[in-house]
């Protein structure tokens, strides 16, 4: 059975409150409460709802962590099948802490007076705006969980290790520029040779002599290209290390 701890000073953000333990026992929900009531409450309890009062010197229905802890250690499951309703943004962290699922009530509150002026220190707040609100959000998820089974608060699948991938060295670098440069060597002589055999044979419109560049010395021709191969040479292996880096870091 899922228990259901729900502090004091939550009870008393609802007057009908002894209809809410009610429908927590109609749903098969297991309700405790813990801390100190106030005294026209006292005989509105059923005697069948079990209860852990805070020791005198407690004022008011404060929660404190010892309390807390004393509460969960009565129940005969894991603290993890267990819910509290609270009041009190500290009850509710201590109780994350312990692995019980909480939720805060607000009641007349806005939000940000339930949370105080600082950052909370969890992001993943379960906050209702009313006692019967939170207590509904508990009976609909204890009968979800008898229709498909428990809800897995453990993560789903395993993380797999991504390889790791080492760049390239300097040598593995080199190694391949040279392989491009004689690629790139081999397939301009081919080209070089079919375009040699191609203008001896086949005449060609007067403008071919300027998109050839044959106005330019055969000599200068041959260091502006050298020069722009060696250039788009020299730029692989940044554009290599570069992509190698991006692959790396690509989740």
């Amino acid at each position: 059975m899922t228990q259901v701890l729900i502090t004091a000073a939550a009870l008393a953000t609802d007057d009908d409150w002894p209809t809410r333990l009610q429908e927590l026992l109609v749903g098969g929900l297991g309700p405790m409460v813990v801390g100190r009531l106030a005294e026209a409450a006292e005989g509105r309890l059923e005697r069948s709802i079990p209860r852990l009062a805070a020791p005198e010197t407690l004022p008011g229905a404060s929660l404190s962590p010892e309390l807390l802890v004393q509460a969960l250690s009565q129940l005969p499951g894991s603290p993890s099948e267990a819910f509290l309703v609270c009041e009190d943004l500290n009850a509710h962290q201590q109780a994350e802490s312990l692995g019980c699922r909480s939720i805060l009530v607000l009641g007349d509150r806005s939000l940000d007076q339930a949370l105080g002026p600082g950052e909370p220190g969890s992001k993943s707040i379960a906050i209702a705006p009313s006692l019967d609100e939170a207590l509904r959000y508990v009976i609909e998820e204890h009968r979800q969980s008898e229709l498909l089974g428990p809800f897995p608060y453990g993560p789903a699948h395993p993380v797999e290790e991504r390889p790791n991938v080492s760049l390239p060295t300097a040598s593995d670098l080199a190694k391949i520029f040279g392989l491009s440069v004689v690629a790139g060597v081999a397939v301009a002589l081919g080209i070089a040779y079919l375009l040699q055999e191609v203008y001896q044979s086949v005449r060609f419109p007067r403008f071919f002599y300027y998109l050839t560049l044959q106005f330019i010395p055969q000599t200068l021709r041959g260091l502006m290209f050298l020069l722009l191969g060696a250039g788009a040479g020299l730029l692989l292996p940044r554009l290599l290390s570069g992509l190698v880096r991006q692959r790396r870091s690509y989740p």
